[in-house]
């Protein structure tokens, strides 16, 4: 179910490596993106929230959620197609 844990750990904790300067894609760690006030602000104002953290804690809340939202879709009667 989602991405492998290597991936997400791997894109956790990227190590800046391109100068940003003129780059139109920089290697900046995720979690250091989402705590940049500009990016939350930016986030808030489309009614989003960056929550960063580990893949970990990631597992714990999508394994928390996934009951209730199987639930919802049996109630409504949602297949998969």
């Amino acid at each position: 179910m989602g991405q492998p844990f290597p991936f997400l750990f791997k894109f956790n904790r990227l190590r800046p490596s391109l100068q940003c300067h003129g780059a139109k894609v920089c290697a900046i760690p995720l979690n250091t993106v989402l705590a940049d006030p500009t990016i939350r602000e930016n986030l808030l104002a489309q009614g989003s929230e960056g929550v960063g953290g580990s893949a970990e804690a990631l597992g714990k809340i999508v394994a928390a959620a996934l009951p209730n939202w199987a639930k919802l879709a049996t109630d409504a009667n949602i297949r998969a197609h």
